[in-house]
């Protein structure tokens, strides 16, 4: 066992001592208060509710889609274009784009990096307004 696994054992046992001759009681925190308190601050997503708000969020991650699709080799967006747009299983793609399944999964979660990323700017940047 290395000596670091040993004192980290011997530390939190003597955490635990201390403050069991002390007679502190930690608190439990849960429940349904704690959750009103966790989720106060959280904004709730904007759900557009008529085709013309759709139709309009679809434009705005199709332009954001169109500024990023330079930063990607070809191979990369097609794995992603062909797995999160046009549904199919990265099993499907790999054989399809002669890739392993791998590859097509972190082909996929790179671009979708980059979208949140380009989204989250746009959504923060105050002089768009």
């Amino acid at each position: 066992m290395p000596f670091r696994y040993w004192l980290a054992g011997v530390t939190r046992n003597k955490l635990i001592d201390y403050h069991r001759q002390r007679g502190v009681v930690m608190p439990a925190v849960g429940g349904s208060d704690f959750l009103r308190w966790l989720y106060q601050d959280v904004p709730q997503p904007a759900i557009p509710d008529d085709e013309a708000d759709i139709s309009a969020l679809e434009a705005v991650y199709l332009r954001a889609l169109d500024i990023i699709r330079v930063d990607f080799e070809q191979r990369t967006w097609q794995a992603f274009w062909r797995t999160a747009v046009d549904g199919l299983s990265a099993a499907e793609a790999a054989v399809e784009l002669q890739m392993n399944v791998a590859s097509v999964r972190k082909a996929k979660s790179r671009v979708l990096h980059r979208l949140r990323e380009i989204m989250d700017s746009e959504s923060t940047d105050t002089s768009l307004e």
